[in-house]
């Protein structure tokens, strides 16, 4: 059975995939620099022959971390603000029908003819499925356009029914 949608992406939709793109770069990077930041505070002790605290040292690396996590968040937000800015008349409104042969897309830009086995990733969010083509590039079906939930159930069935299951991320019916 065929689902057909009418997708009309907002800025902030786009952003909430944007940060979905990049959740592990924001927690990783944080980790990654307050383990650094610690072990450098360690190596400055020691070869200053000083004898800090650990606690202080723990602190220091924390707050180094938080930092990057803040800094980082904020550069992403920019980035992808911007690619918004610069893409939003690409991203209009499209006709979008999903089959048990792919998904088709029409829109002023162009049209879209993908094959489910040409899909990198495919993900559903609370809010939309995402069908990446690349780590970073993806079909965004945000679930409000669907005509009823019953739409929705029939995406994940042929999305689960076509995809290889390592690409798949989906919700159950709960929505879990």
């Amino acid at each position: 059975m065929d689902v057909k949608v009418k997708i009309d992406l907002t800025e902030k939709e786009y952003m909430r995939f944007g940060f979905y793109c990049q959740r592990k770069f924001m927690i990783w990077v944080p980790l990654t620099v307050a383990v650094i930041c610690f072990l450098a505070f360690i190596l400055i002790d020691i070869a200053l022959s000083k004898k800090s605290d650990f606690v202080v040292l723990c602190v220091l690396a924390v707050i180094a971390g938080v930092s990057t996590h803040f800094i980082g968040s904020r550069i992403a937000f920019l980035r992808i603000r911007s690619v918004w800015k610069s893409s939003a008349p690409l991203m209009g409104l499209a006709d979008t029908t999903f089959s048990d042969g792919g998904i088709y897309q029409v829109s002023d830009v162009g049209t879209l003819n993908l094959s489910y086995d040409k899909f990198f990733k495919v993900c559903e969010t609370q809010m939309a499925f995402y069908a990446y083509v690349s780590s970073t590039q993806a079909v965004i079906v945000p679930k409000r356009c669907f005509e009823s939930a019953e739409d929705v159930k029939t995406v994940r069935e042929l999305f689960i029914k076509n995809v290889d299951k390592k690409k798949l991320r989906l919700r159950d019916e709960k929505g879990v």
